[in-house]
C-alpha cells in the first residue's frame, strides 16, 4: 500500500512537470507555486483527515502561535487525530519555517532525536 502511494506521488509529480513544461514554464516552478496554484490544489485534493488515523509512526505537528491561516485550534485538532501525534507550538506566524528556519529546524531535529 505504501509503495503504491509512493508510486502515485511520483507519477503525479511527473504529470505536473510535463504539464508545466507544455506551458513553457520551467519545472523548477513546480517547487515555487503561486498562491492561486496552492489554493487550487488544496481545493482539488482536499485533506484526508481519516488517513491520519492510520499513520503508524510518531508524527510531529508544528504550529505557530499567531498563524491566521492554520490557527492553533485547527492544528491541535490535527494532532489529536494522530494515533502517535505530538504537538509543538512555536512563537511566530504562518511563515515561521521561513522566517525563523533555525528555530523550526531545531524543533524538527529535536523531535527526530527523541523518536
Amino acid at each position: 500500500m505504501r509503495q503504491q502511494r509512493g508510486q502515485d506521488v511520483v507519477s503525479g509529480l511527473r504529470r505536473k512537470i510535463g504539464q508545466v513544461e507544455s506551458e513553457g514554464r520551467s519545472p523548477a516552478s513546480v517547487a515555487d507555486p503561486t498562491p492561486a496554484e496552492v489554493l487550487a490544489t488544496m481545493a482539488r485534493e482536499g485533506f484526508d483527515s481519516a488517513a491520519l488515523n492510520s499513520l503508524p509512526v510518531q508524527t510531529l505537528v508544528l504550529m505557530a502561535s499567531s498563524d491566521d491561516l492554520c490557527p492553533p485550534s485547527a492544528m491541535a485538532g490535527v494532532a489529536a487525530s494522530l494515533p502517535h501525534g505530538a504537538l509543538l507550538e512555536l512563537d511566530g506566524d504562518h511563515s515561521l519555517f521561513y522566517e525563523q528556519p533555525d528555530l523550526w529546524n531545531r524543533a524538527v531535529l529535536d523531535f527526530l532525536d527523541r523518536t
